[in-house]
This record gives C-alpha cells, sequence and structure tokens, in this order.
C-alpha cells in the first residue's frame, strides 16, 4: 500500500509510515484505490534528428490502480549540464511541466529527493 501522505510504499499491514510518521489506519481504503502517484524526473534523448547528444527532456511517470503510463512531458529539452547544475533553462522546462501536472489535478507532494528535478505529485482518482 501507499501512504496516502507522502505515497511511500509500505506493507499492507503498516501501522505507522516509515518515511514520514502517519498513522496508517485499518479499514481505511488502501491508498492504491484512491490515489495515483508521479514523479518528474528526465530522460536523456537519443541524438537523432533535431535532439544534439546529451540533450534531456523532463517527463512526468503516474502510477497507481491502473498501471504505469507516461503523465507528460516538458515542452522543451535542455542540455544535461543544465539540468545538473540547476540552470534557469533547466528550471523552466521543469516549471512548465509541473503547472500543467498542477492544472490537470496533480498536487505536489513534499520534496524527499536531494536532486531538484526529482518532484513527487499525487492524484485522487475514483
Amino acid at each position: 500500500m501507499l501512504c496516502p501522505r507522502c505515497a511511500a510504499q509500505l506493507p499492507d499491514q503498516a501501522s505507522f509510515c516509515w518515511q514520514c510518521g502517519l498513522a496508517q489506519t485499518p479499514g481505511r481504503e488502501t491508498a492504491e484505490e484512491t490515489w495515483e502517484t508521479c514523479q518528474i524526473t528526465y530522460r536523456v534523448q537519443p541524438s537523432s534528428g533535431w535532439w544534439p547528444a546529451g540533450w534531456c527532456i523532463f517527463w512526468a511517470e503516474a502510477s497507481g490502480p491502473r498501471g504505469s503510463y507516461a503523465a507528460g512531458e516538458a515542452a522543451r529539452g535542455v542540455s544535461a549540464g543544465d539540468v545538473y547544475a540547476g540552470r534557469p533553462s533547466a528550471r523552466q522546462a521543469h516549471a512548465g511541466l509541473l503547472e500543467a501536472l498542477i492544472k490537470a489535478g496533480w498536487e505536489p507532494l513534499e520534496q524527499q529527493s536531494p536532486l531538484w528535478w526529482n518532484t513527487r505529485l499525487r492524484r485522487r482518482i475514483g
């Protein structure tokens, strides 16, 4: 099951979330039945077409009771160096994707990764 607060993966019989400490109420619907989660990360684009080698694009992968799927993709790519350095071009591309996900009903979760681009979100379904 998933913690409804931070979306950490928990054993089915967990009393508390190991990550955020939220008490898990027995008998409550499991998080998999009511929430889906999403994580923004990036992937390196192959150097074909107009994408130069070493360019990345931010994308969001969602998972929930219906399986895994692509929830969104940034409108433009950025260099891998810009991503790692946190340069404005990379932050703008990431912000554009995040804004589109929020408009689609996703809500950001507390940042838990030291990597600035690794943003987790959740959305109630059903």
